[in-house]
């Protein structure tokens, strides 16, 4: 699938149609994740499950242009997959780790179909859910001069909502 066709399934099943025409938000379908295309600066972006799909230059993208465009102060909520989510559980006594993987694996696979053996992924889009580590994302973020903070409530799935924020102009 590409970022349009998940743009569009977002659209007809999680966005309510009276936050549409309430909010007003800008959408756009490019799969280079080009900011500018809007051409105006923002305060608020929400990434909800993309970075459970992209690749690290497709992040690193999205905060490039979260730099160039967001107004200072500016927030982008994202949410992602930690990459070490079943990795930490493989890491159990055989005995935990196989109950908990049985409980939680099939549920997650209806949930959200694809590959879960991806603990960081570094190609391109993927239609198979992957994940993160937060020290990537942490860094990724520090080298341009965002901050980033993990949220204390979960997406669902398994994803967490992270809160990157833009510098404040230095006064």
């Amino acid at each position: 699938m590409t970022a349009s066709d998940w743009c569009d399934l977002g659209l007809e099943h999680i966005v309510e149609p009276e936050l549409l025409e309430r909010a007003r938000p800008s959408f756009d379908r490019n799969d280079d994740f080009d900011f500018s295309v809007f051409g105006q600066t923002f305060g608020f972006v929400v990434a909800r499950s993309v970075w459970t799909h992209a690749s690290k230059p497709q992040i690193e993208r999205m905060l490039d242009g979260f730099k160039t465009t967001g107004r200072q102060g500016a927030v982008f909520l994202a949410s992602y997959l930690p990459a070490s989510t079943v990795h930490e559980i493989l890491r159990r006594p055989l005995a935990q780790a196989t109950n908990e993987l049985r409980r939680a694996l099939p549920s997650m696979r209806r949930a959200i179909p694809g590959r879960w053996d991806r603990p960081d992924h570094r190609g391109g889009w993927s239609s198979p859910v992957i994940g993160h580590s937060r020290e990537w994302l942490h860094a990724a973020c520090t080298s341009r001069g965002l901050k980033l903070r993990e949220l204390d409530y979960g997406v669902m799935n398994g994803q967490v909502w992270l809160r990157v924020d833009h510098p404040l102009q230095a006064t």
